[in-house]
């Protein structure tokens, strides 16, 4: 425009209710941790940390006590996932408390979660773990739209985790390749075109394209989730049993560690609370 100012104007039709069943019953997580944790974001970077973990923990059991009291049922099953995607949110590095996470690696995930879209907060809560040992045939080929037909996730705790296993993990900031201690050495060969994972414990590695059915999948199912994100992932290995498979358990949301719940603790301590 020539020396004009002008404002664009975009209209959002949105649902309204007064009707708390119809609010719960429609309610979508995914979205309402997005919300959460940018609130929990600033709180942490105005107040302190604490006083943001203190706040998405009484939203959680104000949520789950106004249902109750003004519902005589039980919860909707869409706002089941909403006490596990807390706890996650708890055991975060953005939020999660403790010396192990850095005070510049903390900053920068803080600053992030501002921005973040709805599936970027929900990949990053709740990664998604692929068993690479196990593909069923058609996962990491091309369906007739090109797209990459993408593997089951599995359960982000430690018990779902085979000796036996390859593993890889998608928290929309990194990838993580976890390694077996058990595993067939064949399988590293047909993907990382290596003998043994002796060297590969916390390495940087990049995917050789090999002339092996494991490899062309799973460099396909890598290259899937690299473009759905909004910065480029790298890509650690880690093996079982060696010093940065730390790395891998802290994305085990529902395992229990030195200072956090395991899901199952965590439903009885809100029942508690609910009491």
């Amino acid at each position: 425009s020539d020396g004009e100012r002008r404002i664009r104007v975009i209209n959002l039709n949105l649902p309204v209710t007064q009707n708390l069943p119809d609010l719960y019953q429609t309610m979508d997580v995914a979205v309402t941790m997005n919300c959460l944790m940018k609130i929990a974001g600033e709180q942490a970077l105005i107040t302190k940390l604490l006083d943001a973990r203190s706040r998405i923990q009484s939203m959680c059991v104000n949520t789950l006590r106004t249902h109750r009291l003004m519902n005589n049922t039980p919860i909707p099953e869409n706002c089941m996932l909403l006490p596990l995607y807390i706890l996650a949110a708890l055991k975060s590095p953005a939020i999660r408390d403790g010396v192990e996470v850095r005070s510049d690696e903390r900053s920068a995930l803080l600053m992030q979660l501002g921005s973040w879209s709805v599936q970027m907060t929900d990949i990053f809560l709740y990664p998604a773990m692929f068993a690479l040992h196990k593909l069923p045939e058609t996962n990491g080929g091309a369906m007739d739209n090109g797209k990459v037909v993408m593997p089951p996730c599995c359960r982000l705790s430690s018990e779902a985790l085979e000796p036996h296993g390859l593993y890889l993990v998608d928290n929309g900031v990194m990838l993580l390749l976890w390694i077996g201690k058990s595993i067939n050495p064949q399988l590293l060969n047909d993907l990382l075109n290596l003998p043994s994972a002796e060297r590969l414990d916390g390495a940087k590695v990049n995917l050789p394209a090999l002339q092996t059915d494991l490899s062309s999948r799973t460099c396909n199912i890598v290259n899937h989730i690299r473009s759905k994100r909004p910065t480029a992932l790298p890509l650690y290995t880690i093996r079982q049993g060696g010093a940065a498979e730390s790395k891998m358990l802290q994305f085990m949301v529902e395992d229990r560690t030195l200072s956090t719940m395991s899901y199952s603790e965590w439903w009885q301590a809100l029942a508690r609370q609910l009491q």
